[in-house]
């Protein structure tokens, strides 16, 4: 009572040869509003942030490319709705053309990154994100062209992590180049559920369908996070 419903739904490809959506529809088989939440590295996800009660709902998982191949899905209600919210932002430059922080990861981890490089009339072609493991491997990156925004989703290991933004010079001179971050924590309900809340570490968090935490995990803030 006295809250919204959000239906989340997500679908994750088991192989490079699938590119899975999902599509939501009434009893009626008409399309509802969803919202992509997530959309990249084979991972899916949409939500309906005003769910009905006592409604029902049909959801049907395709491939956009035409591909096939396996898949999980899952799907959940809960009373939140997950959205990502900025964590960094700033001027790279000649002289100081990298800006990096570090990431703890504590249980595995499906967390969703959006990078936008701004335009500015002294420019630099494009912004590059990287997230490097403790023995210096590129496990997720992103680049993000002048004045356009790029995202996805890394599934990240227990572990602590490098996360470099860097001004990408190498096909036009660097001048100037303007970023911002944003991150969402998308394990739970959005993705596969690392381990159960049972077992888990005592500092990792986890919200069942109802909305009860029993364990608690925060988004990653600007220079550093868990």
């Amino acid at each position: 009572m006295n809250q919204s419903t959000v239906l989340t739904a997500t679908v994750r490809a088991f192989g490079a040869g699938l590119r899975p959506t999902i599509v939501v529809t009434n009893s009626l088989g008409l399309t509802v509003s969803a919202r992509v939440e997530a959309n990249g590295n084979g991972l899916y996800t949409v939500q309906v942030d005003k769910a009905k009660a006592f409604a029902d709902y049909n959801i049907k998982v395709k491939a956009a490319n035409g591909g096939t191949g396996a898949y999980e899905f899952r799907a959940a209600f809960r009373a939140e709705v997950t959205s990502s919210y900025q964590v960094d932002s700033g001027l790279l430059t000649l002289l100081n053309p990298t800006k990096a922080g570090t990431l703890t990861v504590t249980g595995s981890a499906q967390i969703y990154f959006q990078l936008n490089a701004t335009l500015l009339s002294l420019l630099g072609p494009s912004v590059v994100l990287k997230v490097y493991d403790s023995e210096n491997r590129v496990r997720f990156q992103l680049l993000s062209r002048l004045g356009d925004s790029s995202d996805g989703v890394a599934l990240l290991g227990p572990g602590a992590y490098r996360v470099e933004v860097t001004a990408n010079g190498t096909l036009l001179p660097m001048v100037t180049s303007s970023y911002t971050l944003r991150t969402a924590l998308m394990t739970d309900p959005i993705g596969s559920t690392p381990s159960s809340p049972t077992t888990a570490p005592s500092s990792y968090t986890y919200k069942n369908s109802s909305g009860t935490t029993t364990k608690t995990e925060s988004t990653p803030t600007s220079g550093s996070g868990t």
